[in-house]
């Protein structure tokens, strides 16, 4: 009877390693494959966005779709700008390509129907890692033909680490008098990109001034770099081509607005974590 006991308990024992060990798995699995995605109509409410002006829920029927709500800011000659910033998108940023999809409209004041004529401005969309930014421009959708009804646009990115915030930035232009409407966001993003191997893509760097006065901004871009998991960018500067050089703590994307007092060199560095490779491009900037 002892022995039979004993065995239970570890018949037990063993099917509880069993059990946790697949709940672990279970979870890195979720974790693996965890990405952001959210969807917002607007029709029950608009908590969480954060409107800059007058931004503001909107449950007519000349909203997009025709029922239900959406944002809408008037804009005209004496208000001419005006921002709408998303909630937190939710889920984990897995660092594949994301793709917002809106809805959108400018139609003359007061009935909303009626289409704009251009020009009547521009709004870019914009991406951030909190609702204050720093802001990355994503895409840019200027006087635009409108036809009185909501037109739909999609915009794929790259996104940086961390947090996903979205931002609508609107600028007016002519002299009509107009809302401008966002409705139906949705918000989705792909795979993870592959593991970097190997050298990683040096790429192309560009300086937007190669000499200027003392203290004068300038912006140090590279198109062409490597992208995918375990890949970063560090900018560097240095008094000369032979080194050394320093890396530069803010400067981690593939582009950087700054300013110098002197002759400076400045190269990116691509690493590859995996591989522990390095790739370094090299600009000069002289005063």
């Amino acid at each position: 009877m002892k022995q039979t006991k004993i065995t239970s308990k570890k018949r037990l024992s063993l099917l509880r390693m069993f059990y946790l060990s697949l709940l672990a798995l279970t979870l890195l699995m979720t974790d693996a494959t965890a990405q952001v995605a959210g969807s917002w109509n607007f029709d029950a409410n608009s908590t969480g966005w954060t409107p800059v002006g007058n931004f503001s829920r909107f449950t007519g029927a000349t909203a997009c779709g025709g029922a239900g709500g959406s944002m809408r800011r008037n804009l005209y000659g004496s208000v001419t700008t005006g921002q709408l910033i998303s909630p937190i998108v939710p889920g984990s940023n897995n660092g594949g390509q994301i793709t917002v999809s809106y809805s959108y409209k400018v139609a003359n004041w007061s009935a909303n129907t009626v289409a704009t004529p251009t020009p009547w401005g521009s709004f870019t969309v914009q991406v951030g890692n909190t609702a204050t930014g720093p802001w990355t421009n994503i895409a840019t959708v200027s006087n635009e033909t409108q036809t009185g009804s909501c037109l739909a646009k999609s915009h794929t990115f790259t996104p940086p680490g961390g947090n996903i915030f979205i931002r609508w930035s609107a600028t007016y232009a002519g002299s009509g008098d107009y809302y401008l409407n966002f409705d139906n966001v949705v918000v989705t993003q792909g795979a993870p990109p592959s593991n970097c191997s190997g050298t990683p893509a040096a790429g192309t760097a560009a300086i937007s001034s190669a000499t200027g006065c003392p203290n004068t901004n300038f912006t140090l871009s590279a198109t062409g770099l490597a992208t995918g998991g375990g890949i970063t960018y560090n900018w560097q500067s240095g008094a000369s081509a032979l080194g050394p050089f320093n890396d530069i703590p803010t400067a981690t994307g593939a582009s950087f607005t700054t300013n110098t007092a002197a002759n400076t060199f400045y190269r990116i560095r691509t690493n590859c974590s995996f591989m522990q490779q390095t790739t370094l491009v090299t600009w000069y900037l002289t005063q």
